[in-house]
């Protein structure tokens, strides 16, 4: 009989492990630290402190933008190389189970990610005086950035069968629905309105402005279910095969 709670729990902790041994995310979780602090030294030198901040949110989203997708699809990948996935999918475990394990363990990803930016958090605190709030609500965007990110990297990884093909499937997709916005200025009427509406960038300006909207919230979670949703649909199909 399968445990749910058990199974997901299997999963999540065979991943961290995985990723712990693999330098891959140490080297991610340091290497965005010590870009993101260098880029923030030069920014702070050269312009206003909350104009620092604001680029560097900007930043760390597109940092998130990689890197998420990538290291939520590893495990699934490296399953697939040594044959893992065929067992898993020849068992009597729900194809649901199975993907919301994975996502959750992009989700711990995210979270080391975001981790390795605390430093910058913890230095502008010490030598200037932030607005507290603003970064709060940052870091919710950011969680709820990589929650999506997180769902259309598994996506990406189950449709992608490699890590280059994954990687680009889900780069594209989340470039498109980044550059949403900019393309809304160049139309109007309702047309632009969805194509803003649709836009990742739009729903982090409230984030970014130490303001938390439902509708934010909202989209980040509708995109984390959707591409849940369509990654179970697809490896069902599989299984009947």
């Amino acid at each position: 009989m399968i445990h749910p709670r058990r199974t997901i729990q299997a999963i999540v902790f065979r991943d961290w492990i995985s990723m712990t041994r693999s330098p891959v995310l140490w080297v991610a979780t340091s290497g965005i630290s010590a870009i993101v602090g260098l880029i923030f030294c030069l920014i702070v030198n050269a312009t206003h402190q909350s104009d620092a901040l604001s680029i560097m949110e900007a930043i760390i989203g597109f940092i998130l933008m990689i890197l998420v997708p990538a290291l939520a699809s590893k495990p699934i990948i490296d399953d697939r190389q040594i044959g893992l996935e065929e067992v898993v999918f020849a068992s009597s475990m729900p194809t649901s189970i199975w993907v919301i394990a994975r996502w959750i363990s992009g989700m711990v990803a995210t979270t080391l990610v975001l981790a390795a930016t605390l430093g910058i958090v913890v230095a502008v605190g010490w030598f200037g005086n932030p607005d507290l709030g603003k970064i709060v609500t940052a870091y919710l965007g950011w969680i709820a950035m990589g929650s999506a990110f997180a769902a259309i990297g598994i996506w990406a990884a189950v449709i992608g069968r490699g890590a280059i093909g994954s990687s680009l499937v889900s780069l594209g997709v989340i470039l498109c629905l980044w550059l949403l916005a900019p393309l809304s200025v160049l139309t109007s009427g309702r047309f632009s309105e969805l194509l803003r509406e649709t836009s990742v960038v739009h729903h982090t300006y409230g984030f970014e402005q130490g303001v938390v909207v439902g509708s934010d919230i909202l989209y980040f979670v509708v995109l984390t279910i959707v591409f849940i949703g369509m990654t179970i649909i697809i490896l069902n199909a599989r299984r009947l095969e």
